[in-house]
């Protein structure tokens, strides 16, 4: 795979800057321009052929810090538009290529996810949609009009209701085609869109989904000054990897990667060796401390482990000293820890009887055979994405023998890491069925059945108004019941043993549950009518229909919490174990409602974050004399 990366603007909007240097030479980090940067973000995605065209006169700046790339310059004394530059440049490779603008920070996932859509289509372009972006950003980016899920125009001028291009398109065979022709109708002035729109015209421009994702086009001081910032976050979602667990992706490594990009950012480097070993040494005195009956700190210690553990390989990506020894050192402290710790939490638990000696021996004995099936898979080039998607990795692991021991109970952990990860292995054996050399099949199915004419159920506003109609009749109906007719006889024994039990205790869980299934329904049902109404409010919001169909989801969701919350506090009637009920449910439910709160207002402030900066900074030089 070849890349083309047009660097050829004149950059007005940076000057006087730009008068010294073009723009995609200027820093985000010391040492490190844009451009740079961009190719490295390629060389992760596995691309080396690296085409960059620049103008004639500026390509002197660019031969300073030639490494490993192809300069194209333009040589044209007439104006001529983005278009043309990747017209040059795409003429100098063969077949596919990834178009990008030397001036876009990005997360090198987003290069990842074009390529793997490229594979699967056969169209002339596949772009990235960011149906999120900035109010900024959906003003000045290039607007994408989808139409029954595919690309039905595209251009600056339009209202911003679906998502805006984020700068990363994969051109196929046919893209110079229509380079070609967009520049022989529009002229060498023309833009990107004008091609994007005659292979429009053929439904010729697929496009993958990348919201969520960061990534910041630089066109003026400001927006440089954000590529600065959001370049920590990229790089520290950046030296993550995909292959991690649950725990890992979610809590080992929202810790470690912060910690891994404040030494790099302050310049201490520590040999990943010595950080390996520290995490193997407090492994083992976690382990020591549960044989010594301390499980609080023994757990504490273990899941600290984990921790670090993803820290040795962070600092080698990040200061780009990776080593195979590293990985085996790696490797081999991560076995011994994990069955040293299995031996401790027998040794703590002893005496054990048969079932338990058994399972011991399971749980010591899976710790290598997960990580082996997954190496052998890997090896195979078989992808495991999904298989470690069970809760079996080391990630899991430790942590539930961390949670057993603050718990107290040291030993549950033993039955899990005997039982799940044979689950985990079953999955990898399915795996390995699917495999193209092993694929003989075990059932086929000869005929597909359908029935002529097919009449399409219809998701329509019709539909819609009769589903929410029905269902708030049924929510009515049943609050009615719940109230008015229940009441008379909440003081109803329904059970005495092992705990009398009362209907009155029921009621309010009967309630709760009416109105989350049944308001979930109306919402569900409300999608259609929900996206005719954001329809209308882009135009006055500036803000694309997904952004404000997730706000209006979340919204929904911190109603249904509420509800559950207040709801909750019934369980607290329930003999001998309701307050311990309360204790477990109410933490969760408050916390699932401070993290909505916390999406909503995230998704609104990232939106209007830099209109409401930009009034900041006009404010302040008006106010200087």
């Amino acid at each position: 795979m070849h890349a083309v990366i047009i660097a050829a603007g004149k950059a007005t909007r940076m000057a006087p800057h730009s008068f010294v240097t073009p723009k995609s030479l200027m820093e985000i980090e010391s040492g490190l321009p844009i451009i740079k940067f961009v190719i490295e973000q390629l060389r992760k995605a596995g691309i080396q052929d690296i085409v960059v065209v620049v103008r004639k006169e500026n390509s002197h700046h660019f031969n300073k810090i030639t490494d490993g790339f192809k300069i194209i310059e333009v040589d044209c004394e007439e104006e001529f538009g983005n278009l043309y530059s990747a017209l040059v440049g795409g003429r100098t490779v063969n077949d596919g290529f990834l178009l990008l603008m030397s001036d876009h920070v990005f997360e090198v996932e987003m290069v990842r996810r074009v390529l793997d859509n490229a594979e699967k289509t056969d169209k002339a372009f596949v772009l990235c949609l960011d149906k999120e972006p900035s109010l900024k950003a959906a003003e000045e980016g290039l607007k994408i009009l989808i139409n029954g899920g595919k690309v039905a125009k595209a251009g600056k001028d339009l209202p911003p209701v679906y998502g805006i291009d984020t700068g990363i398109i994969y051109c196929g065979s046919r893209a110079i085609s229509y380079f070609s022709e967009a520049v022989e109708k529009h002229g060498k002035n023309c833009s990107i869109k004008d091609a994007l729109n005659l292979a429009v015209e053929k439904d010729d421009v697929d496009f993958v989904d990348v919201t969520g994702l960061l990534w910041q086009d630089v066109d003026t001081l400001e927006d440089l000054e954000k590529a600065r910032e959001i370049y920590w976050e990229i790089l520290r979602r950046d030296i993550t990897k995909t292959s991690d667990g649950i725990v890992s992706r979610y809590i080992n490594r929202q810790i470690s990667s912060r910690i891994s990009i404040q030494l790099y950012r302050s310049g201490i480097f520590i040999n990943p060796d010595i950080i390996s070993l520290i995490g193997f040494l407090i492994a083992c005195l976690g382990g020591i401390t549960i044989i010594l009956g301390h499980l609080i700190i023994g757990g504490l210690l273990v899941q600290a482990s984990s921790i670090i553990d993803g820290i040795d390989g962070e600092i080698a990506r990040l200061f780009k000293k990776p080593s195979i020894r590293g990985g085996i050192l790696d490797l081999l402290f991560d076995r011994i820890a994990d069955i040293f710790i299995v031996i401790a939490i027998v040794v703590s638990s002893w005496p054990i009887g048969v079932l338990e000696g058994v399972a011991s021996l399971m749980a010591a004995a899976n710790v290598v055979l997960v990580n082996y099936a997954t190496q052998l898979l890997e090896t195979n080039r078989v992808r495991v994405d999904a298989l470690r998607k069970i809760p079996a990795t080391r990630d899991v692991r430790l942590m539930v023998v961390a949670i057993c021991c603050i718990a107290g109970y040291p030993f549950l952990s033993i039955y899990y890491l005997a039982f799940m990860p044979l689950i985990y292995l079953a999955a990898g054996y399915v795996l390995i069925l699917k495999m193209r050399e092993a694929e003989r099949g075990f059932v086929h199915r000869k005929r597909s059945w359908s029935i002529w004419p097919y009449i399409p159920a219809g998701i329509g506003v019709k539909t819609s108004i009769n589903s929410i109609v029905q269902n708030g009749l049924r929510l009515l109906f049943a609050l009615l019941i719940t109230h008015l007719l229940l009441p008379p006889f909440s003081d109803v024994v329904i059970t005495q043993r092992p705990i009398e039990l009362s209907l009155g205790i029921f009621i309010p869980i009967i309630e709760a549950s009416i109105i989350i299934y049944l308001g979930s329904k109306i919402l569900i049902s409300s999608g259609v009518i929900i996206e005719y109404v954001s329809l209308r409010l882009v135009e006055r919001l500036k803000i694309t229909t997904y952004l404000i169909r997730e706000i209006i989801k979340d919204l929904s969701y911190l109603f249904f919490s509420a509800v559950l919350w207040s709801y909750s506090w019934h369980f607290a009637e329930i003999p001998v174990i309701g307050p311990y009920i309360i204790k477990l449910i109410i933490p969760t439910i408050s916390f699932l409602i401070i993290y909505m709160v916390y999406r909503i207002t995230k998704r609104i402030y990232n939106t209007y974050r830099e209109v409401l900066e930009e009034k900041a900074r006009n404010i302040e030089s008006k106010s200087q004399p």
